[in-house]
């Protein structure tokens, strides 16, 4: 007969390797979060976008993230050229005041789980703008995906674009 503490050995080492099963199979890490660094490429294949951005040919996005500071730049090329988008801000939640296009502007970063929220808030003299992108990883840390929506008085779009990391070469 099986005793208890043979049971208990039993579902302990279970635990154990399943535990060690599941984090080699997550992405890494930084203060316990996801952790989003690297080189990302636009896969226009699957990722949905709205007609605003339907001449989008190419993007690409870089991300430092050392938990809790995130530095994001992303380039999109069109048939009319480039644009460019930075940010640097702390996954704490405070809000950050700046402005982007003339237009007084209010940043928040926080954690919704393992997901990051990236809401903007812009004041126009229309009225109020906001854009929330949530970022997420997949593919074991291979595919990042930024789900966006955007609602203001004159346009409202949701976009959801996936990219894929750029693997780096070895020398």
């Amino acid at each position: 007969m099986i005793r208890r503490s043979q049971l208990l050995a039993v579902a302990v080492a279970l635990t154990v390797v399943a535990s060690m099963t599941n984090s080699a199979e997550r992405p890494a890490t930084t203060g316990g979060h996801p952790d989003f660094s690297g080189e990302w490429v636009l896969d226009l294949g699957r990722s949905h976008l709205d007609n605003h951005f339907q001449t989008i040919s190419s993007g690409e996005v870089s991300i430092e993230h050392r938990e809790p500071a995130f530095s994001f730049l992303r380039t999109f090329v069109d048939k009319t050229g480039s644009s460019t988008v930075s940010f640097m801000l702390y996954t704490d939640g405070k809000e950050v005041a700046g402005t982007e296009d003339g237009m007084p502007t209010r940043q928040i970063l926080t954690w919704s789980g393992e997901t990051l929220v990236f809401l903007t808030i812009y004041q126009s003299p229309r009225g109020e703008a906001r854009n929330t992108v949530r970022y997420s990883l997949a593919d074991d840390g291979k595919t990042l995906r930024a789900e966006e929506s955007f609602h203001g008085p004159r346009l409202t779009y949701e976009n959801v674009w996936v990219f894929t990391k750029r693997q780096r070469s070895v020398a």
